[in-house]
């Protein structure tokens, strides 16, 4: 998690003040960001090898 909070940071010049996990499964991730910008929620998605 921590390396997808730095990409976000740098990404979207925007510092991660608190983050929070919603749901984690293997199909996805979701989680809950403040920021300096805001307040966002966020969805990843793990991408396999083959793909």
């Amino acid at each position: 998690m921590d390396d997808l909070i730095t990409k976000i940071q740098n990404k979207y010049d925007m510092t991660v003040l608190h983050h929070k996990t919603i749901r984690d499964t293997s199909k996805s991730l979701v989680f809950y960001l403040e920021t300096t910008n805001g307040k966002f929620i966020g969805k990843a998605f793990p991408l396999q090898q083959e793909r």
